[in-house]
């Protein structure tokens, strides 16, 4: 009990130090936009490279694992709705599933 409770507590440490260190050093001044901009997308960037390859294996074969990834971002690109881009995606992979 007392290792979990330590493990939580350094987790906590770990992820609340980098949130708070740059609003004591900082304070009120502002970083450059460049850096605003990259600090900003930096989490879209971090989840893609996590579920990415988790992507490639969800089925079990690629073929049908790269038609639902690419019907995803065809219809991401064209604008459509999450829900859209979600059951679009889902329907392509289980019909190459069933094709295959």
């Amino acid at each position: 009990m007392k290792e979990t409770l330590l493990t939580a507590l350094l987790m906590a440490v770990v992820t609340y130090l980098p949130r708070v260190i740059p609003l004591v050093f900082l304070g009120d001044r502002k970083l450059p936009p460049f850096w605003e901009n990259l600090f900003r997308y930096v989490p879209y960037a971090v989840l893609g490279a996590l579920i990415f390859p988790e992507v490639l294996h969800s089925t079990g074969r690629l073929t049908s694992s790269v038609v639902g990834t690419v019907t995803a971002l065809a219809a991401a690109a064209w604008g459509k709705g999450l829900i859209w881009v979600v059951f679009s995606a889902i329907a392509t992979t289980v019909v190459c599933e069933m094709w295959f």
